[in-house]
């Protein structure tokens, strides 16, 4: 793990907005020259710099004409955030300013889908814990893993950060997404679409306590269906939202990377921990490959690799 993974947050009052320091964390780790401009967005238009927006208003001007007319918009003395920004609207600027095609993949599929969580999805905390998987895939990966199950994958974002390390050509990697909420199992299928990444990601509608497996093949059932996999890598950065059902049933020798954390005031966490011990205790591995905690504002964040 040898990438700096500071938490970048701020408290203001646009909460809905604080999905571009999760946005700044991306780019921080794999498009640094961007960091720039969405400073410049979070203190134009959040803080409401008045010199960052003469300077914001200057860069969008010599690329879009219509952004530049909605900006100068928030000169006026009246301006109230609510009344111009929004998420599309913002993800459209930041496009703009960088070029990156992960926003304008983000915008496409936000403004197909409006995640009411996107603001969730996107938080430093979210995009931290899951490049810290990829960071560590990065450095076990080789010719043996064809195939990755994530348990919980809710959009499936942690598969564009495991293609930063992943071979995208030749032996590509086929991931296979477990999600037992059939709304982020659609998002999921799109987002896949948008990020280029659909022949490779099959999404499966399913809880995971119902997979089952024998003689070392996995098997997902799904409607009237049984989905037949054999992986080589198990992924779940979810534990906290599930019981330990879904460990106890994977076959002995699989390799596996978890996450859980000790944020036990979130409702939705059923099986928080309090230590990374009372995490080797749960989850117990054959071999332990590598453990890590990392402290990330409210909570402490854990992670776990072995073979089970």
């Amino acid at each position: 793990m040898h990438k700096d993974y500071t938490i970048m947050t701020v408290v203001d009052k646009n909460q809905q907005y604080h999905w571009l320091y999760g946005i700044k964390q991306y780019f921080a780790i794999y498009e640094v020259d961007s960091v720039k401009y969405v400073d410049s967005v979070i203190e134009s238009l959040l803080h409401r710099n008045p010199w960052q927006l003469r300077d914001l208003i200057i860069s969008i001007s010599r690329t879009s004409g219509n952004l530049e007319r909605d900006l100068n918009a928030v000169l006026m003395p009246s301006f109230d955030i609510d009344d111009f920004c929004n998420t599309s609207v913002l993800l459209g600027i930041l496009y703009c300013l960088t070029g990156s095609e992960f926003i304008k993949n983000i915008k496409s599929w936000y403004d197909e889908e409006t995640p009411e969580d996107f603001n969730d999805h996107f938080s430093s905390g979210q995009i931290l814990s899951k490049c810290m998987v990829a960071d560590y895939f990065g450095s076990i990966l080789n010719d043996d893993v064809k195939t990755i199950v994530i348990y919980g994958g809710w959009y499936g974002m942690l598969i564009h950060y495991l293609e930063h390390v992943a071979p995208v050509t030749g032996s590509a990697i086929r991931y296979v997404v477990v999600d037992s909420d059939p709304v982020a199992v659609r998002r999921c299928k799109k987002l896949m679409w948008h990020l280029g990444l659909q022949l490779r990601v099959q999404v499966i509608c399913s809880d995971v306590d119902y997979i089952y497996n024998v003689d070392g093949m996995m098997y997902i059932p799904a409607n009237d269906d049984v989905h037949e996999v054999d992986p080589d890598l198990i992924i779940n950065t979810s534990s906290e939202h599930m019981n330990n059902e879904w460990f106890a049933q994977i076959t002995d020798g699989t390799r596996v990377i978890l996450q859980t954390n000790d944020f036990h005031d979130c409702t939705q966490h059923i099986n928080t921990v309090n230590s990374m011990d009372e995490v080797m205790e749960q989850y117990s591995m054959t071999t332990v490959d590598f453990t890590h905690e990392k402290d990330i504002g409210p909570f402490t964040r854990y992670m776990l690799a072995g073979t089970k």
